[in-house]
Parts: structure tokens; C-alpha cells; sequence
């Protein structure tokens, strides 16, 4: 079973991987969507990774990853240094559109009812993300109740005997990001 399960996981990221490949080799990026969030404050979180997005920020689904039959759209995201600065960018690539733009405008709609959007992205890094590494000075500077809120979500998203709740995106982790973002760029329409 497990090795059905992790050739079918594979197969996936070679269908992607074979999508990115072709429209990079093009020079085509105009087949690209992405959102990224700019900050001149320091990055405590930096990271990398990639997901099938299951449900928004908000708690609705947006993929049943338990159906093998179909295929899944994927989003990346990442950290980066820039000029003056870091970023926090989620990319695509169109073909997943149908799934990674409800995924960022439920956030932007988290956003413009008032959530920050740095909890959103913490929350997002800890709870998706097994690849990033944390600065030292921050995490030793948090409160111990604020690092163990982070540890109980990550301890939450990796049990294997505890169903991934639906609103893992929308609550939790709330007040422990100490950083702001000023701007944000995105390819997509602005949500009102």
C-alpha cells in the first residue's frame, strides 16, 4: 500500500515538474500566477516548499486529497531576501489556477475583514511547511505559551492518527509574528 501511495505522490510531482519544465524552457512566464508579500523587518521563518492545497483560509475545501483519482493542483511558496528587505511569494502555475486562486483570495478576504496577514502566514508556515528554519534569537525571545502554541499546531498537522482539521488555515497561531509586511504584488484582481 505504502508504495502505491508514495509512487502515485511521485507520478504527481512529475506531472507538475513536467508542466514547469516545458513552460520555463519556453521562456514562457506569462504561464505563471503568483502573490508575494514584502517586508523591510527581519525574517525570523525561512522557508520553502510545496503543496496541494486541501482547504482556504477560511475552511472550505478546495481539494479532497483522499481521491486518488483525480489530479491536484499545486502551489509553491517560499521565502527570499530582496533589496531592502525579504519576501513571502506563493507561485503557480496556471494550470492550477482553478485551486490556487480561491486559495489567495480567501486569504486576501481574511485579510480585508481584518486579519493580519502576518498570523495567516505563520500559521500557514508552521502548519504546511517541514522545510524552513527559524532564528534562534526569535524563537528563545517568544514566550514560552507562543512557542508552544506553534509546537502543539506542527505536533496537530503531522499525527497520523488525527484527522487535518478544516479550519487549520483560518485559526491558531495568532499574535506570535512580530514582523510586518508592506506590500504586496500579486497577478491576480484585487478582492474587494
Amino acid at each position: 500500500f505504502w508504495g502505491r501511495l508514495y509512487d502515485l505522490g511521485l507520478a504527481r510531482l512529475r506531472r507538475h515538474k513536467l508542466i514547469f519544465d516545458a513552460a520555463l524552457s519556453a521562456g514562457d512566464y506569462a504561464q505563471f500566477e503568483f502573490t508575494y508579500f514584502t517586508s523591510s523587518t527581519p525574517c525570523p521563518i525561512q522557508l520553502s516548499g510545496l503543496l496541494y492545497p486541501d482547504y482556504d483560509f477560511k475552511g472550505g475545501r478546495l481539494q479532497d486529497l483522499g481521491n486518488y483519482q483525480t489530479r491536484f493542483d499545486l502551489i509553491t511558496f517560499f521565502t527570499a531576501p530582496i533589496e531592502g528587505g525579504w519576501a513571502f511569494g506563493f507561485g503557480w502555475h496556471v494550470s492550477s489556477n482553478q485551486t490556487c486562486i480561491p486559495f489567495i483570495q480567501s486569504l486576501a478576504t481574511r485579510v480585508a475583514t481584518g486579519e493580519k496577514v502576518e498570523d495567516a502566514l505563520l500559521r500557514f508556515s508552521v502548519s504546511c511547511c517541514e522545510n524552513h528554519a527559524v532564528r534562534i534569537s526569535w524563537w528563545e525571545g517568544l514566550d514560552e505559551s507562543l512557542r508552544t502554541k506553534v509546537i502543539e499546531r506542527m505536533f496537530l498537522m503531522m499525527h497520523p492518527e488525527i484527522p487535518v482539521p478544516n479550519d487549520y488555515l483560518s485559526v491558531g497561531c495568532e499574535g506570535i509574528a512580530n514582523w510586518q509586511y508592506e506590500h504586496v504584488y500579486t497577478t491576480l484582481p484585487k478582492v474587494e
